[in-house]
């Protein structure tokens, strides 16, 4: 008796049909590739069984799906080497991105803490100039104006020299003075940089004006930046402009920003050397995570502007 004969192809086609429909559903869903290779080759076996029993379309059908199914457990397998193989890459990937940041925030770290010590020595030498240098001179043209009033009435001659000799003592403090102011001025730690730009600006040699928010009061550290970066690029237009050059300075603290912008000559940025003045700034405001920005060109003066965060 044929195998055709018993119905027993039927009823294999018939028990066979759920099994593969929930294989090739398994398959198809990615989540079991190596289901999906069981199952192509079950459903070989079973192409053969109904080959046996002279079934030709069941089984072109039965080889299509099985063909299909170890496609894709082949494509599975390939997939999961892949990423076996990539697992450690990804792993020594964030760990470079670990070490990069840890590494940019020591830097920034280091940036801050140079620059605060540059600011107290910067201090120091202030107070140094002031209860030192600057009292001696002082002590010292008291002496000359005693002198000269005990020879007033003997040499006038004498009394001449040091009338002199007491001017050129006041001519030394005065630069002193003004040396002190530019090293660190106490007006600085006192009041703000808002009332210390305005101190430098009454001795400038150029009209400076301001428009300001009236800031509050920061950290020492940001108020040395916004200080000593609007004082740079003030004495920056002086340098280079002329007794007609007028200056803005504009301070705003929402968010922390200043810009300084003046109508002298300007320059070529293409063609400019990197000043060691505006690489200065650039350090000492990326010790802040700030910014600092530079626009000019011939004939249409400077900007100078900088953003820091609080």
């Amino acid at each position: 008796m044929s195998i055709a004969n018993t119905g027993f192809a039927s009823r294999v086609r018939l028990r066979t049909h759920p099994w593969t429909r929930e294989s090739l559903s398994t398959a198809w869903s990615g989540r079991a590739p190596a289901l999906a290779g069981y199952s192509g080759a079950a459903l070989l076996l079973f192409a053969i069984a109904q080959s046996l029993a002279g079934s030709p379309l069941s089984t072109v059908l039965l080889l299509g799906v099985a063909a299909l199914g170890l496609f894709v457990a082949s494509i599975g397998a390939r997939l999961h080497a892949a990423r076996a193989a990539l697992r450690p890459l990804a792993a020594a990937n964030e760990r470079l991105e670990e070490t990069v940041q840890a590494t940019q925030h020591e830097l920034r770290v280091s940036r801050s803490r140079i620059q605060a010590a540059a600011d107290t020595e910067r201090r120091r030498i202030e107070l140094d100039i002031h209860d030192g240098a600057q009292q001696r001179i002082v002590g010292l043209r008291i002496k000359l104006e005693l002198a000269r009033e005990t020879l007033a009435s003997h040499d006038s001659e004498d009394a001449h020299l040091l009338d002199g000799l007491g001017d050129e003592a006041l001519g030394i403090l005065d630069e002193l003075r003004s040396l002190a102011r530019g090293v660190y001025p106490p007006v600085l730690s006192v009041r703000g940089p808002e009332a210390a730009l305005h101190a430098a600006a009454r001795s400038a040699p150029i009209d400076v004006a301001f428009q300001s928010d009236h800031l509050p009061r920061y950290s020492q550290d940001v108020e040395a930046a916004i200080y000593f970066c609007c004082l740079e690029a003030i004495q920056n237009a002086a340098k280079h402009g002329t007794a007609e050059t007028h200056v803005l300075v504009k301070l705003s603290h929402d968010p922390l920003s200043f810009e300084v912008r003046d109508d002298g000559p300007g320059f070529d940025q293409s063609n400019a050397p990197a000043g060691t003045g505006l690489v200065h700034l650039r350090d000492r405001l990326a010790a802040l995570d700030g910014d600092l920005q530079v626009i000019s060109a011939p004939g249409r003066g400077t900007q100078v502007s900088g953003t820091i965060p609080t």
